[in-house]
């Protein structure tokens, strides 16, 4: 697995900007366009650009040559290529895609205030209410978010968006390591996540079926994006 991410409070001069929405299709140019929000429309944006970048790379691909189909539940992959799995998150400034040949889910969020117990007594299995319950204030936040984006990265994965309850599949927490999800049965599927803060603001974890693996995050630039997405 291979994890990509951008930090977008960097400027995007509008020059760059104009050559990113050549790159994308007239349909979601014109979603982002309707976008009132800068940062949602920089977001949404570079989410795009950032995949097709690392798709152009990775299959030594044309950009005109990517052509996605979507499930039913709007998850796309590569018409031309099932194998190369991706997920793309986002939240705040950061943008990131995980790739694998195994289908893969991530989510990143950025830890902020909230009411998490209440969140969680909705949201949550028992045991994992009773194990947030259990966090001091100061590690309460993060726990959180460490159950919160394992639960979205599995959803992700499925391709099922909000179909699935998130009190319906509960996660085992390690008992040595009790911030760290393992993995949980569903059926057929073991699943196991990995989960990291990517800055001391935001947790970023993913998912995979594969139960060892590396999760190295490269840090991007909207210059290498451009290298990327223009290669020939």
């Amino acid at each position: 697995m291979e994890v990509y991410a951008i930090n977008i409070d960097n400027k995007l001069s509008e020059v760059l900007k104009e050559k990113f929405l050549s790159y994308i299709s007239l349909e979601k140019k014109d979603k982002i366009n309707r976008f009132r929000n800068e940062k949602d429309m920089l977001r949404g944006l570079i989410s795009d650009v950032l995949i097709r970048g690392i798709i152009c790379s990775k299959l030594q691909m044309k950009n005109y040559e990517i052509i996605y189909e979507y499930n039913k539940y709007g998850k796309p992959t590569i018409k031309n290529n099932p194998n190369f799995h991706f997920n793309i998150s986002h939240s705040g400034k950061w943008v990131a895609a995980a790739i694998d040949d195994e289908i893969v889910g991530i989510d990143i969020e950025e830890i902020h205030e909230m009411e998490y117990l209440d969140i969680s007594k909705r949201f949550f299995d028992q045991n994992e209410y009773r194990w947030l319950l259990s966090k001091n204030d100061s590690e309460r936040a993060e726990g959180f978010f460490r159950l919160w984006t394992a639960k979205e990265s599995y959803v992700k994965l499925q391709g099922k968006g909000l179909s699935i309850p998130l009190n319906s599949f509960p996660l085992v927490i390690d008992s040595q390591d009790n911030t760290c999800m393992r993995h949980f049965n569903n059926e057929n599927l073991k699943v196991y996540f990995k989960t990291h803060k990517i800055d001391e603001n935001y947790v970023l974890t993913t998912c995979s079926k594969k139960e060892s693996y590396d999760l190295n995050t490269n840090i991007m630039s909207y210059d290498k994006i451009l290298e990327l997405i223009s290669m020939v």
